[in-house]
């Protein structure tokens, strides 16, 4: 039987290369092990060649593979042994062995003993909540800035109506639609339709920057809200340090 070309890359736990003191490679891992188990099974005989480039593979510009996937697409390899994800431009191009699953994982919740089973109940508290990142002044603000943004486009659709606008992009961009769209750009979402006037246009721009500028900084300043502790005494020594922090800090693990 001839020899199987093997490529690999060094892609721990799964597959792992080390490379010993005289240039040669050792392999070891879990995907390496199972497969040691298949070709002894099989009496298959085989070379694996450590890939320094291009990882697993992707589609370049040129519509060339790279990575392992490129080697076997080029048909310098036979097979690659891997924790590939399975995608649709990879299908097209290589055959997946899923009979028997790699790996399965599974995603849980812990929570503490004898706590309440019950979904909290809503309340107004648990929407303001949301507002805190930003200060109340911040908001208002914000909320009349939009507000212009919308007022800027419907003019400017309006008035270049007759030089560069459509009969569709009027109708379609009333008050209500540019309004709409205005605060769509807080949750970073695409406009409907856009005009195709320079100004209409520099005034959707500017209100896309200032939307993408205020998620970034509201979800920011969110993350570091949710995770800041606040101690409420000084820690005068180790023991008080580890106590307040299992007070204070709750455990999550999935």
């Amino acid at each position: 039987m001839e020899e199987l070309r093997m490529p690999a890359i060094h892609d721990p736990p799964y597959f792992i290369i080390n490379r010993l003191p005289n240039g040669s490679f050792s392999f070891s891992g879990f995907v390496f092990d199972i497969w040691t188990i298949v070709a002894d099974q099989l009496e298959l005989r085989y070379r694996i060649t450590p890939l320094s480039h291009g990882g697993f593979g992707s589609l370049g510009a040129n519509d060339t593979w790279t990575g392992m996937i490129g080697e076997l697409v080029a048909g310098r390899a036979d097979l690659s042994i891997a924790g590939y994800y399975f995608q649709q431009d990879r299908a097209q191009v290589i055959d997946y062995v899923d009979a028997v699953p790699m790996a399965v994982t599974e995603d849980r919740f812990y929570v503490p003993r004898g706590g309440s089973t019950g979904a909290p109940a809503v309340s107004f508290g648990m929407f303001s909540s949301l507002l805190k990142p930003l200060h109340r002044d911040v908001w208002w603000l914000l909320f009349c800035t939009l507000m212009l943004v919308a007022v800027v486009v419907w003019a400017a659709v309006r008035f270049n109506h007759a030089r560069a606008e459509s009969a569709q992009t009027l109708r379609e961009m009333s008050w209500g639609s540019c309004l709409l769209s205005s605060f769509m750009t807080l949750v970073c979402q695409s406009w409907v339709r856009t005009p195709d006037s320079l100004a209409a246009r520099t005034a959707v721009l500017s209100g896309w920057l200032l939307g993408v500028l205020i998620y970034q900084n509201y979800t920011a300043i969110l993350i570091s809200y949710l995770t800041w502790t606040t101690v409420p005494k000084p820690i005068s020594n180790l023991q008080e340090f580890f106590t307040e922090k299992n007070r204070e800090t709750p455990f999550l693990t999935i």
